[in-house]
């Protein structure tokens, strides 16, 4: 992605958690505009984000979707083709990939970086919603709607884009079939992790999230204490659930595996990773 978004601090950082946790606290089933006075709205389908929106944000989503592509795209083209939505009725997220324009995940990630700085817009203004104004209608597409924790990411990320592009390419390359995660900084500042990356298919709350992160690194505190090689850790979670957690250079991962043969596989790809890196690892640890 070019062009800039919000600097964003560590009390901007914590202002946003709370926004997005609140938007978490509303029925499953929420759908609607919850709005914020003149400071912006968001639009929320079954609790995902849809669409957010606030005052005096600097880019127009045309600005950032021609950015996916370089050399950017035509803005004339981009206009031709909202124009010819509007009077089609043809959804434009719908119309960008069909028409080649863009890639579903160009896309995404335009999406994510608007619906990113509003949120965070929203949250600097320290605002408490005005009012939630529901409604029937479900029609945004599944593929373009996101959890509040990928936001999160969004937001954090701005904080520390050098981590960033490498934790995405990481965090998906390493999970396995059965297994979702997120990849996160330790944040000595704020006491809690800054989350980078997460997956798409992560359905973890804000909350969840944040505690995985935290019991993360609290686990490699001890182990260090004992082995400062150790890299790779599980644990089982809530019943039947594992996670599996490890560490590259700067950045932590955390993946949560909804079976056994999940969290083995991916342990012992993590195991064979680190002893081809360094053969004194000790690539497990259950505490």
């Amino acid at each position: 992605m070019t062009g800039e978004t919000t600097n964003i601090d560590a009390a901007g950082l914590s202002e946003a958690i709370e926004l997005l946790e609140h938007i978490e606290s509303l029925p499953s089933t929420a759908t609607g505009a919850l709005s914020f006075g003149d400071d912006g709205v968001i639009l929320l389908q079954n609790r995902r984000i849809c669409w957010a929106v606030a005052a005096s944000m600097p880019k127009r989503l045309t600005d950032i979707l021609c950015q996916q592509k370089n050399p950017p795209l035509p803005r004339a083209a981009m206009e031709a083709l909202f124009k010819q939505c509007k009077e089609s009725g043809l959804p434009i997220g719908e119309a960008l990939v069909s028409s080649g324009l863009l890639s579903e995940g160009e896309l995404r990630k335009a999406l994510a970086f608007h619906n990113g700085e509003a949120v965070s817009r929203i949250a600097r203004a320290r605002r408490r919603p005005t009012g939630f104004l529901p409604h029937s209608k479900t029609g945004y597409d599944a593929r373009f709607v996101f959890q509040a924790v990928e936001l999160l990411a969004q937001i954090a990320a701005a904080r520390e884009p050098l981590d960033t592009h490498g934790a995405t390419a990481t965090l998906l390359g390493t999970l396995v079939a059965g297994a979702t995660g997120f990849a996160f900084l330790r944040d000595g500042e704020r006491g809690r992790p800054t989350v980078l990356a997460v997956d798409q298919a992560c359905e973890l709350r804000v909350s969840e999230a944040l505690e995985i992160g935290c019991w993360s690194s609290r686990l490699f505190d001890v182990t260090s204490f004992f082995d400062p090689t150790t890299s790779v850790a599980s644990a089982t979670w809530c019943n039947n659930t594992s996670i599996v957690t490890w560490r590259d250079g700067r950045v932590s991962y955390a993946a949560v595996c909804s079976s056994r043969p999940a969290s083995t596989l991916l342990v012992s790809q993590l195991a064979k990773r680190a002893r081809a890196n360094d053969p004194a690892v000790h690539p497990q640890v259950r505490p």
